[in-house]
């Protein structure tokens, strides 16, 4: 379970929001994944107009520093795609590159990323089940230290 990390905050839900864009902002600042609300943003926009407009697309980084305008800055593409993937809400797949091949040449395989199981919601869900077992071991860890604390007195 090491690298994952989910923010829990009490804020509240946001059933009364009906534009898709003001959710999902205020959702993703909630759980750390955005640091604010800015729909112009790398993250929101990588997230937004990449694996959710298209969840069952594979994107190549190259693929997705061009849909960005990010140019040459991979560290700020790679920072969120390690944000998506610490969520586990990712999946990291080969695609063969359409090059011309040579005589006796492989075709020429890449990493790419999509969304898992095609589908928010899906995808989404074992994060939430990570969270509970994280929660499930600091109630243990809790219950833990008050039995020693007991036991030392």
């Amino acid at each position: 379970m090491a690298g994952f990390t989910f923010v829990l905050v009490d804020e509240p839900s946001l059933r009364d929001l009906k534009n898709l864009e003001q959710a999902m902002l205020k959702f993703l600042h909630y759980i750390g994944y955005l640091p604010e609300e800015n729909p112009k943003s790398a993250g929101y926009r990588l997230l937004t107009e990449c694996f959710l407009a298209h969840p069952t697309r594979a994107f190549t980084v190259d693929e997705l520093l061009d849909l960005l305008g990010l140019g040459k800055n991979r560290s700020t593409l790679y920072y969120y795609l390690n944000k998506l993937k610490g969520y586990e809400l990712l999946d990291e797949v080969q695609v063969e590159l359409e090059e011309p091949l040579g005589e006796g040449e492989r075709k020429k395989t890449r990493k790419a990323y999509r969304l898992k199981f095609g589908d928010f919601r899906m995808a989404f869900n074992i994060t939430l089940k990570k969270a509970e077992s994280v929660l499930d071991v600091y109630r243990d860890n809790v219950d833990h230290l008050a039995k020693l604390l007991k036991d030392s007195l």
